[in-house]
């Protein structure tokens, strides 16, 4: 059986992460090339993320491309809340929609999860299906295969795959410590994560 490439949008964080346990758990039974594909763009968590990125399974082929991203400011450093950025997933599905076309890649997954649709809009069923009208004809499908997914349940599964907390960062307001940056602890991506 041939393999099929699939691209997987990889943020760092939790969600994205079990994503690519699946993935390569699942070779077995599904004829995968897992090639992981992360956006930097101007936020406070950019290094932390870039850094669990890279440590995801180094054996895969990883691709960082840098994307212009606007947004308001964001929060202080721990202030509760969700911190939503006008169509991030849009624009970073986008790109990948036009990556995957340009590599003969058949299949985009990314870690829309159920816990992130009443905050974020471009993690919700009917934004996925609107995508992939635009994306079908490049012959593209974008999938979210965690979207019925509670973070409690992303976690189960990280844990079954033996991934430590340590190894993920969803935090997007940092607080610095010591020329470090540590998870903030109280924004809505850091206590969804505390389970």
């Amino acid at each position: 059986m041939s393999k099929h490439n699939l691209l997987i949008l990889v943020s760092g964080g939790a969600d994205s992460r079990v994503l690519v346990e699946w993935a390569v758990n699942l070779l077995n039974e599904e004829p995968y090339n897992p090639i992981l594909l992360h956006f930097t763009w101007d936020y406070p968590s950019v290094i932390q993320e870039e850094t669990s990125f890279r440590n995801t399974h180094p054996e895969l082929l990883h691709i960082s491309l840098e994307l212009p991203m606007h947004f308001k400011q964001m929060p202080e450093d721990g202030a509760p809340g969700p911190r939503v950025v006008a169509a991030r997933n849009q624009i970073m599905l986008s790109h990948a929609i036009n990556f995957a076309a340009a590599h003969d890649i058949p299949t985009i997954w990314y870690g829309a999860t159920a816990a992130d649709q009443a905050d974020y809009h471009d993690c919700r069923p009917e934004f996925i299906q609107d995508m992939n009208e635009l994306s079908a004809p490049w012959g593209i499908k974008i999938e979210a295969p965690a979207i019925t997914l509670m973070k409690r349940a992303v976690w189960e599964q990280l844990r079954y795959f033996e991934v430590e907390a340590h190894e993920v960062w969803s935090c997007y307001t940092p607080k610095s410590r010591r020329e470090l940056y540590v998870q903030c602890g109280t924004c809505d991506s850091c206590v969804s994560n505390n389970v």
